[in-house]
């Protein structure tokens, strides 16, 4: 049983070697996404300002369409925090394309024009090839075909966790003793062992976690509107009307929502869509996510529908939207930041320390072959 189970993990592991470390080295960066955009394009996603509020969102919602008039507000990303930019994803009239802008909430101003959202900008490219590997679009086998063999290669990955765990089980008990002063060989099998065993807990949570946003992903494109034709955004009208105030909304929030912090709005895009407000509140666990909380509104009237608090939610769903922040790494700010982008590089060292154990296995079996 232990050799078959090593078999494999050999095998899966050689076959998922390049993907595995790109997905891995990605995720690494992508951990301090933020900080690399506020290093490379200041001037597009910080801001800097004297006013200490906001402008009201209605204002900010008037500017937007009038300066985008070629665009439909799709959602809407907030910050108020006196650094961040709001981030603005948009929809193409006519079309199902998607672009984002960077606003200055404070100033009333755009701070870049429109650009396709996961192409521009060097760490939504890395973004985008850390979850597609690039094939989406590109297969003649399925559109999604990237989304699917990134979810592939995070099962093999939460195999290779598993099984690895399995199998040095025994060397748990000396987890600390490697042998730095042995063969080359041992050293580097003894150091394999450790860097498996240490970070294999966190690797199975990101891996875990990552195949979930595939396969949610895969099954809302793929099996819940397999059959449905995407609908392109109106010319020259809204999916909702033109006189519905989300200020008004955010005051109905205030009063059904105790200390409710709006973080994300989503505009109807869709004919059937409506107004949904994400956000934190207080009283809730460090994994619980800034988009767990929500509340939602009528597309043509703008009145109140229905809203869910994450401090009600039951084990179920908060199990699920830690799924986020367990991914990303950011529930305990710069330390959680650090820990998760280590555990990224992690496979790049059992990468290259199985690689080399696997030639010196497999120059042995040669040589015995010889032999006989």
């Amino acid at each position: 049983m232990k050799k078959t189970l090593f078999k494999w993990h050999s095998y899966l592991a050689l076959f998922a070697l390049l993907p595995i470390c790109l997905i891995s080295i990605t995720g690494s960066i992508l951990v301090f996404k933020v900080e690399i955009d506020r290093l490379l394009m200041p001037e597009v996603v910080t801001v800097t300002t004297e006013k200490q509020q906001r402008q009201s969102m209605d204002e900010l919602q008037a500017y937007l369409e009038s300066s985008l008039k070629d665009f439909h507000l799709g959602t809407w990303e907030i910050f108020d925090d006196k650094h961040e930019a709001d981030r603005v994803y948009v929809i193409k009239r006519g079309t199902n394309d998607w672009y984002k802008v960077h606003l200055d909430p404070y100033a009333g101003k755009l701070l870049d024009e429109p650009h396709i959202h996961d192409d521009f900008y060097l760490t939504d490219w890395i973004l985008k090839l850390h979850y597609t590997l690039l094939l989406n679009h590109r297969s003649f086998l399925n559109e999604h075909f990237g989304v699917m063999l990134g979810f592939i290669y995070a099962l093999i990955l939460l195999f290779l966790g598993i099984s690895g765990l399995i199998l040095q089980w025994r060397f748990i008990k000396k987890l600390f003793s490697v042998r730095w002063k042995a063969h080359l060989r041992v050293m580097l099998s003894d150091i394999h062992k450790f860097n498996g065993v240490v970070i294999s807990p966190l690797l199975l949570i990101v891996a875990f976690t990552g195949a979930y946003f595939n396969f949610v992903e895969i099954y809302h494109e793929e099996i819940e509107h397999a059959h449905e034709e995407p609908t392109p955004v109106p010319m020259d009208t809204n999916f909702y009307s033109t006189g519905v105030s989300i200020d008004q909304q955010l005051n109905v929030i205030k009063q059904k929502m105790d200390r409710f912090e709006p973080t994300y709005l989503t505009f109807p895009f869709e004919p059937d869509g409506a107004f949904v407000w994400y956000g934190d509140v207080p009283d809730t666990s460090i994994l619980t996510s800034q988009y767990a909380t929500y509340m939602v509104f009528d597309r043509e009237t703008g009145n109140y529908a229905s809203h869910f608090d994450a401090r009600q939610a039951d084990l179920g769903y908060l199990t699920l939207d830690s799924f986020r922040r367990l991914h990303f790494g950011n529930f305990a700010g710069l330390t959680s930041k650090i820990l998760w982008c280590i555990t990224g590089l992690i496979p790049l060292i059992l990468s290259i320390t199985g690689i080399y154990m696997w030639l010196i296995r497999t120059r042995k079996i040669q040589v015995k072959r010889e032999c006989r």
